[in-house]
């Protein structure tokens, strides 16, 4: 058996490490690095956890927010919030949809209080942007 120079043996390490991927060479310049290799390894796995952990609650929430206009009480408090920035005396809504980013409310019927620009509305099939985000209170 022929003794390889230590030149080459390192140069065909680097080389097999380098095409083993990122995550591996990350895990080996660590695993070589003695008592700080071993913290930083500690903390890479947990930086990959709360990622994940990070991913995982965002997903919950994003389809939180997708779900959130078709709750039961989330059109009374559309048509409440209408009502309130009309200063009407009394309103009624029917069909309230959210539809690929789009609100539709099929008929919307009020009458004017002392607050309001008018004394009798109904409007029918009134559509407008509403983001995902929209449907939060507030």
């Amino acid at each position: 058996m022929a003794i390889e120079n230590p030149d080459t043996f390192n140069q065909r390490l680097s080389q097999w490490v380098a095409s083993q991927g990122f995550w591996f060479q990350i895990r080996y310049s660590m695993a070589s690095g003695g008592s700080r290799g071993v913290v930083l390894g500690h903390l890479l796995r947990f930086l990959v956890r709360l990622s994940m952990l990070v991913a995982v609650a965002a997903i919950g929430g994003a389809i939180y927010l997708v779900r959130l206009p078709g709750t039961e009480g989330f059109a009374e408090r559309v048509e409440t919030s209408i009502n309130d920035g009309l200063g009407a005396a009394e309103s009624k809504m029917d069909g309230f949809q959210r539809v690929q980013g789009e609100m539709v409310i099929r008929r919307f019927a009020s009458e004017g209080g002392h607050k309001s620009f008018f004394s009798v509305m109904e409007a029918k099939n009134n559509g407008a942007r509403m983001g995902v985000f929209d449907a939060l209170p507030g």
